[in-house]
Parts: C-alpha cells; sequence; structure tokens
C-alpha cells in the first residue's frame, strides 16, 4: 500500500498569483501550484501540469514535492509509468527524513519494484518511518515480523510495532494484536487483552475482529459467555461477506444458539461460506464440516426435503478433505442401506478411515463388525483392539464391551 501525493494546498491562493511566483522559482509556490492542478476540486485536474510543477518543486530540493514525484511515476498520473524513477524520487524525499516517501521505498525494495529486492533494506526505510509515527509503517513492519516475511519470524518485534500502531487506531493492527494476545505469541496468552483488540477492530468494521470476538462470547473465553452477543458478531461479520462469519451464523442458526433454530437460513449461509472459502490445498478447514453438514441436513431432512442421493455426495466432499464424521456417516449409510444398496464391506472401509482418523463412533462401529463378522472375516482380536482404542477416548459403551468380552481379558 503506497501513500498518496500530498498537499498543504490553501483553497484561497490565487491561481494566476501562484503560477507567477513559480515561475519566478519560488520552490512553495511550485509545489502548491502542483497539489492545485492535482486534486483542488476548483481547478480541473491536470496531471500532466501537476507533473510539471511538481518535478520543478523536486528538483529544488522540496522533500514532499519528491515524494508527490515518486508516486506520479509509480502510478503514470501525468507521466508514463517509471518505477526506477519512482524508486530515485523516493529515496531522494526519504533521505531528507520524510516518512511518507521512507514507507514507500520501503515496499519498492520488499517487492523489488524498481530497485534490486532487497529485505535487510525494506525493514531499515520502514522502521525509519515508523519510528517518525507513521501507523502504516508500523502496521507493515509489525506483520512482516509476525509472520515472518523475507525476514526471521519475531513475535517480540511484532507486538511492539503492532502495540503502536493499534494504539494509534490501526483497525488491522487492532485485529493482529487481538490475534497475538489470544495465541500467546510475543507475550503472555491473554483472552482478556484479546477481547479488547477484537471490540476495537470490531467497531470499526473489521470482518476478521467480528467473527473472532463472536467466537470468545460463544467459548467465554475472556468475556462472559453470551450467545447473543456471540451471535450479534457473527452476523456482522457474515454481513461483510467473511467466509468465517458466514459458516459461524449458520452453526448459530443450526444448532439454535443464541437464536431460534432455523436450518433453511443455516444451509444457506453453509452455501455461501463454500463458496467464499477457497478450493484444493488453499480451502480453509471449515469447508469440509460444511459440506458435512449440509449432508446431514439433507440425510435427515431437515429445513429441506430428505434426500439420501445429495447427502452421500456431500458426504464424499467432505471426506476427500479428510473430514472423519463425513467417513463415519457414509459408513452408516452403506451399513443400514439408506440411499444406497446395503454393503457391509463398503462400510467397513469407510469405518476404517474414520477411525484411523481418531473418529470414536467410528471405532466402536468397525469393532462391531469384526465381532460379527459382517463384511469382513470375524476377528475377536481386532475387535478388542478397537473397542480399547474408543475406550481410551472415553466410550464409555466401549469400556462395558471389553469387561464383558472374555477374548478382551
Amino acid at each position: 500500500m503506497k501513500t498518496k501525493p500530498q498537499s498543504f494546498n490553501n483553497p484561497t491562493d490565487d491561481l494566476e498569483k501562484l503560477r507567477s511566483a513559480a515561475e519566478q522559482g519560488d520552490v512553495n509556490a511550485q509545489f502548491k501550484l502542483a497539489s492545485t492542478y492535482f486534486e483542488d476540486i476548483s481547478v480541473d485536474d491536470d496531471y500532466a501540469e501537476a507533473f510539471k510543477w511538481c518535478r520543478k518543486a523536486a528538483e529544488q530540493g522540496h522533500k514532499i514535492a519528491q515524494h508527490n514525484l515518486g508516486v506520479m511515476f509509480e502510478t503514470g498520473e501525468g507521466v508514463e509509468t517509471n518505477l526506477e524513477e519512482a524508486a530515485r524520487w523516493y529515496r531522494l524525499s526519504a533521505e531528507q527524513g520524510y516518512g511518507d516517501a521512507q514507507y514507500n521505498l520501503a515496499f519498492m525494495y520488499y517487492d523489488g519494484r524498481g530497485v534490486k529486492q532487497e529485505y535487510s533494506e525494506s525493514i531499515k526505510w520502514l522502521c525509519k518511518s515508523a519510528e517518525q509515527g507513521n501507523i502504516l509503517a508500523q502496521y507493515a513492519i509489525g506483520r512482516i515480523y509476525k509472520y515472518g516475511k523475507g525476514v526471521k519470524q519475531d513475535y517480540k518485534e511484532a507486538f511492539r510495532w503492532l502495540h503502536k500502531a493499534a494504539k494509534q487506531g490501526d483497525v488491522d493492527a487492532q485485529e493482529l494484536l487481538g490475534d497475538m494476545y489470544y495465541d500467546g505469541e510475543g507475550i503472555i496468552q491473554n483472552y482478556t487483552q484479546a477481547a479488547h483488540w477484537y471490540q476495537k477492530a470490531a467497531e470499526q468494521g473489521n470482518s476478521d475482529a467480528q467473527d473472532q470476538l463472536g467466537l470468545l462470547y460463544y467459548y467465554g473465553d475472556g468475556v462472559e459467555k453470551n450467545y447473543s452477543k456471540a451471535m450479534m458478531w457473527f452476523k456482522k461479520s457474515a454481513e461483510l461477506n467473511n467466509p468465517f462469519g458466514l459458516f459461524n451464523t449458520g452453526t448459530m442458526y443450526q444448532f439454535g444458539k443464541g437464536t431460534k433454530r432455523d436450518y433453511v437460513k443455516a444451509m444457506e449461509l453453509y452455501k455461501k461460506s463454500i463458496k467464499r472459502g477457497g478450493s484444493g490445498d488453499k480451502c480453509y478447514g471449515y469447508v469440509k464440516i460444511a459440506y458435512r453438514r449440509i449432508g446431514r441436513m439433507y440425510q435427515e431432512g431437515l429445513g429441506v426435503v430428505q434426500d439420501l442421493t445429495k447427502a452421500l455426495e456431500l458426504y464424499e466432499k467432505a471426506a476427500k478433505m479428510n473430514d472423519d464424521w463425513a467417513m463415519f456417516y457414509i459408513g452408516v449409510l452403506y451399513n443400514n442401506g439408506l440411499g444406497v444398496e446395503q454393503s457391509y464391506a463398503e462400510s467397513v472401509q469407510w469405518y476404517e478411515k474414520a477411525a484411523e482418523r481418531g473418529n470414536v463412533n467410528a471405532m466402536f462401529n468397525l469393532a462391531e463388525h469384526f465381532i460379527n463378522g459382517t463384511g469382513v472375516e470375524q476377528d475377536i482380536d481386532k475387535a478388542c483392539q478397537w473397542y480399547q482404542k474408543a475406550a481410551d477416548q472415553g466410550d464409555e459403551e466401549a469400556k462395558e464391551k471389553l469387561k464383558r468380552l472374555k477374548g478382551c481379558q
């Protein structure tokens, strides 16, 4: 994100007097005249004239004009785009201590635009800008250190700079600072502080912060548990088409938390969240859950006409994304011949896939198949092994089975 050309124009300046002074070499008049042509609503925009006078002022060493000239070269306003020239003028302004130029030059180095990519130079100029209180630079350097983009990841440095930007009201910094408090990155984990910063960002319309604040109210982390408030913030996030907000609002409607249960709305929101959830390896983790939950609603006829074929189709999509519960439900469909031809062998295969991923219900059902010899050869030892795995996860029925089966002693 680059900073825009800066103007300190006085709208009462007489254009002709300004031009006369500029033509006589008055650097401040040249800068004001350039700004007038660039953005004064009383004068028709004329980027060519703006460039002409901006360059004259810049060549006389006016640091803001130098910065603005860099922006014009970078964006192609009033002159053909030339990133090398943009970087050169940003540097001249930055070396005079102008914070916005330091910020823009930093990103030229970070992205390798107009200059050779050098992360160390980028960090140097970002720090100079940030130390002058440039909120964009403070956020940028905090984010870079948080994610280790081009530098060694350093949560303490990230926290330091994000905290400075957040205190100045930067909404994105507030949201990331909330994340750091929530995860204990660079600071002792503190859900109360996480809620504090999420609240500030959420009130400024940050949809990620709204969703995170909703989760805090849902679980009672750092705030008193309150499903109604959780729903309020989830809905605000969803209204901004945040994929997580859409999914979580759907969850609240499906299970009737903080609102009246509404399967139709839940399904609608899950579908929207899937569309915004990415695809392939970049797909958000909740997408498989959304597929599975919609599948479950089709299986049970909740908010929709029961359709076991559609349920299986959706379970299979979730299963391809390694959702163990979807695998378990497919096993149930084959076990009971629901929407498919009954097949214990097929059921066993799906239970095995789910059990291997830690699904306790699948472990128990798989043990039952081995006990009864349905879909597999009867094998008491394997049955005992799966009952034991289920029992180790706290399944009470599996514990009882182990007590009663002599072969498991």
